[in-house]
């Protein structure tokens, strides 16, 4: 199987597919490709197969079969308009038994434009400032899409989360080895006082006959004779019973810290010099750079110097807890090539088994080798990266806003498709609103959205078929005392003329036509924009006030930049702001509006009384006579005001059968409606639900007939 590149300038580029993923060992070091600049991928000597998919990175790129040429092949696209750097492309091709193949080529050199190098430096120099665990997710996604198999190969995030675990398990433990570890009963050859001696064995005449200098004269006829003089011995040889910890148990605990110490300074050189093979470009890919572009290893440098950091942070607090476990256990280290014996001691004593057990996991959850660095860098793309800054940038302006963050957390809105480890939703206080930011939210059509009131109509016309979620960037979610509002915002790594012209267009049909609100008539999202990266502070809107009027057309379209930097920062918070200011004069209507009602109702309340009597009379009266003339069949377990047999009108028992009744409200025929006045009313609000159903505290019946119809609101007013 070969791959084709068809290049531009019509040359050819053919490279080598492999059954293997590719190594930063081996790049390919006569090709050089473009990021903005148009190619084509023909897939050759290759049979029909049921599937065939081609992908770039983690993008899948679309491919069509070839019938006269007898080959795979794209369209000419900007293909690496998503990549820099270094890149992959894989292939995958399944057949109609169910087998399934992956193919690759080695990493490839992708070069970009000069601005983008610089911009990119900055995002990720950012996004490794503030938040560090964003970079395991910008460099590592699922493996579904990706053509990647699983191989059991560790990734670094989950290699230092496991360190962390063993430091905590050993720093929790240290006491408990501290106060009883194994050790057993063994002689100890020793000199001691003859005066303490209970039992002299012939290893101790020995000593005395080898060492006679330790012999004094004596009067008392004991000890040894010599010559007709008595000597004593003031010192013998003997052996006493000493404890020893050199047990095979504790060699293994203090020898798995030796381990991992050793496993994390072999990383750390692994890592310096895989950096320096990228860095070092050879002068064939040189010879076609041109002046308008730049490759260069520092990107990768941004990333991975974090993890040379934080590698050796662990290093040097497991030295520390290793010397003190030194000094307690009193043994050497046992060398550890994989997961060592379980033996009686570590099932059956805790601070044993527990340090067993971050080993048996250490073990048995692979290991991570410079042979499969690609793991880690197989989803290095602009966007991706972007949406990350965005999302930075976007929490910082927020709180320069005068809002506090409360709570982060991750919400899994598809339990498969819970990819990426990073929280999604952020919670902010402050100016009297309540702001979520979510990130990649699913806005479903048949599915509770979680956090938000809004939900997807379904039929996507861009695509001219059946959608069941749409995925929006960011939303931000607005809590006031009235209502909730939204904005939904994408981030688009391009510049002014195609968002403009590609861009809005198509989120204006995504969000504004294709989302709406539960329970309303209307749409709660106020606005809908792009954000793009730019050097210049502009906030373009696509909606214009020809005639001047106050009021504002929503929801809003617009467009909006994010420059680099703190000014960037402030300047995002600025425009924020304007957006903001939008859901200040919603509020302030809301609260004008309220007002009027208070006082129509309070002006009208004593005048009106007598005819709303009147008019109760007069619906009872024309329910009764409907009801005659219908020869319905009339019970009291029918009635607005039945409950539990009591009539709630009369506050006596209810015995109503086929009988008239002049209280009688049907419950059929009562138009339920909110009324936001009476006290009496409930208003249950369901988990996720902010508007759930309402309920009379007196009847104890789901919703509400009106003031006008409703005799319990009568009276409860008139005692006011």
């Amino acid at each position: 199987m070969k791959l084709c590149i068809v290049k531009p300038d019509g040359t050819v580029a053919e490279i080598m597919l492999r059954n293997h993923q590719p190594s930063f060992e081996v790049l390919n070091n006569e090709q050089l490709f473009f990021e903005n600049y148009q190619y084509k991928f023909i897939l050759r000597e290759v049979e029909e197969y049921e599937n065939v998919e081609i992908f770039v990175g983690d993008y899948s790129v679309p491919i069509h079969y070839n019938a006269s040429m007898d080959c795979y092949e794209t369209d000419q696209d900007l293909v690496f308009g998503n990549c820099f750097d270094l890149t992959y492309i894989s292939v995958w091709i399944s057949e109609g038994d169910g087998k399934e193949e992956y193919f690759y080529t080695d990493f490839l050199r992708i070069a970009t434009t000069k601005q983008t190098t610089i911009q990119v430096e900055q995002m990720l120099d950012e996004i490794e400032k503030n938040i560090p665990d964003f970079l395991e997710a910008c460099f590592s996604r699922n493996q579904k899409n990706s053509g990647l198999k699983n191989n059991r190969i560790r990734s670094i995030w989950n290699t230092l989360k496991l360190v962390d675990e063993i430091i905590k398990v050993y720093e929790e433990n240290y006491f408990s080895f501290f106060n009883h570890k194994k050790s057993f009963a063994e002689p100890v050859a020793s000199v001691e006082d003859v005066r303490s001696m209970r039992v002299v064995n012939q290893e101790s005449l020995r000593w005395i006959a080898r060492n006679p200098d330790n012999l004094v004269k004596t009067d008392k006829k004991t000890g040894i004779n010599f010559n007709g003089q008595n000597y004593m011995p003031l010192k013998i040889k003997t052996y006493i019973s000493q404890y020893s910890y050199n047990v095979y148990e504790n060699r293994v605990i203090l020898g798995f810290l030796k381990y991992i110490i050793d496993y994390l300074e072999n990383q750390i050189t692994g890592f310096t010099k895989e950096i320096i093979e990228i860095e070092n470009v050879p002068e064939s890919i040189v010879e076609q750079l041109p002046n308008t572009h730049a490759l260069t290893g520092k990107c990768i440098y941004v990333y991975y110097k974090s993890v040379v950091n934080r590698f050796s942070e662990k290093k040097d607090f497991l030295k520390e807890i290793y010397y003190r476990y030194e000094k307690i256990l009193k043994c050497l280290p046992e060398d550890i090539y994989g997961l060592p014996k379980l033996t009686n001691t570590f099932k059956q004593i805790y601070h044993y088994r527990i340090c067993y057990e971050c080993m048996a996991k250490w073990f048995k959850t692979g290991d991570y080798t410079f042979d499969h660095l690609n793991y880690l860098f197989k989803l290095k793309t602009l966007s991706r990266i972007f949406e990350y800054y965005c999302l930075i940038k976007i929490q910082n302006a927020i709180s320069l806003c005068g809002y506090v963050l409360r709570e982060s957390d991750r919400i899994i809105y598809d339990a498969e498709d819970d990819s990426e480890n990073i929280n999604n939703q952020y919670i902010f206080e402050g100016n009297g609103y309540e702001i979520i930011l979510l990130y990649e939210p699913s806005v479903w059509t048949d599915k509770s959205n979680i956090c938000t009131n809004l939900y997807s109509t379904g039929y996507n016309f861009i695509k001219n078929r059946w959608n069941d979620r749409w995925t929006p960037d960011f939303v931000l979610k607005i809590s006031s005392n009235y209502k909730d509002y939204y904005y939904i915002l994408d981030a688009k790594y391009s510049n002014f003329y195609n968002v403009k012209r590609r861009y809005i267009p198509t989120l204006i049909l995504k969000y504004g036509t294709q989302i709406a609100s539960k329970d309303k008539f209307f749409s709660d999202v106020i606005g809908i924009g792009a954000i793009y990266p730019s050097r210049e502070d502009k906030i373009y809107y696509f909606k214009k006030n020809a005639i001047n009027s106050q009021k504002q057309a929503l929801p809003q379209y617009f467009s909006l930049t994010i420059v680099d930097g703190d000014t960037g920062t402030k300047v995002l918070k600025e425009q924020i702001k304007k957006l903001f200011k939008v859901v200040d004069i919603l509020e302030e209507e809301c609260e004008n509006i309220n007002s009027s009602k208070k006082e129509s109702n309070l002006n009208s309340f004593e005048t009106g009384q007598d005819k709303l009597e009147h008019e109760i009379d007069a619906i009872a009266e024309k329910n009764k006579e409907q009801r005659e003339k219908d020869n319905s069949n009339v019970n009291g377990k029918n009635c607005f005001y039945y409950a539990k047999k009591i009539c709630l009108c009369q506050k006596k028992p209810c015995v109503i059968v086929n009988e008239p009744c002049e209280h009688y409200i049907s419950k059929k025929t009562r138009q339920l409606l909110k009324e936001e006045r009476c006290r009496n009313l409930i208003r249950y609000v369901r988990r996720n639900r902010p508007n759930g159903k309402v309920e009379c505290s007196i009847s104890g019946l789901p919703g509400c007939i009106g003031g006008e119809q409703c005799k319990f609101y009568l009276k409860k007013n008139i005692h006011k």
